[in-house]
């Protein structure tokens, strides 16, 4: 008797759940990879923001109440070394690995109106890179500025990363129910997945070494087009 309860049990809340509203749909975005300098003279080089760096992906929603939802999906992108000096005309630009990211979180939604939503979104990015072909040396020259960079030996420490994703995002529900959500999200890596050495030289400094490190961390800004059911 026990059993049958527990099966009805089940099924009751698995009807619950599937009567929730629920909404899929596809992400486009472009990616600023978060990288770490160190041995840096003055914060001569930094980080420089590249917009040739788009990630897609798919996401699913599934409504746990008028709130609250569950979200998984997956996701595509590349993560890029891209070297901007600050005081010169300079800039360098590497790809240093590809990935997939099974992200997993929970979704907040606060309903502004009948058709606008604000949602935050809080959860993992279960992520696996590949597709590293950096081995052996780039070299770029702007003027009088010389930026080496060394890949030898320096592969990948890691093919698994978790990442921290904390995104907000305002979504608008049309009468069909289409959906377009505008978001930004920031991804923190937990660990170090990348290193490489990079060597720069001018006129006034004859050589120098530094080091750059990734731990799979970037910021995505994009728009997602889907469909909601049940709504």
């Amino acid at each position: 008797m026990k059993n049958v309860f527990l099966i009805f049990a089940f099924l009751g809340l698995s009807l619950c759940l599937w009567a929730q509203e629920k909404a899929v749909e596809i992400n486009i975005g472009e990616q600023i990879n978060v990288l770490s300098f160190d041995n840096i003279l003055g914060g001569t080089f930094k980080n420089k923001p590249d917009w040739l760096s788009p990630q897609i992906g798919i996401r699913y929603f599934h409504g746990i109440n008028d709130n609250f939802a569950i979200v998984s999906g997956l996701s595509y992108y590349q993560h890029n070394s891209c070297i901007k000096s600050n005081e010169m005309k300079f800039y360098s630009a590497t790809t240093l690995f590809k990935a997939l990211s099974l992200p997993l979180g929970v979704n907040f939604k606060l309903n502004i109106t009948k058709h606008f939503n604000v949602e935050y979104t809080s959860g993992i990015n279960l992520s696996y890179y590949f597709g590293n072909h950096s081995n052996g040396e780039t070299s770029s020259q702007t003027g009088d500025v010389f930026l080496s960079e060394s890949f030898v030996n320096k592969r990948l420490r890691k093919h698994f990363n978790t990442l921290l994703e904390n995104n907000l995002s305002v979504t608008y529900t049309s009468n069909i129910n289409l959906r377009l959500r505008l978001f930004g999200s920031y991804h923190a890596g937990l660990s170090d997945v990348w290193r490489h050495q990079a060597t720069f030289s001018t006129p006034s400094i004859p050589s120098h070494t530094f080091g750059i490190t990734s731990r799979g961390s970037y910021w995505l800004f994009g728009v997602g087009l889907g469909y909601v059911f049940n709504r």
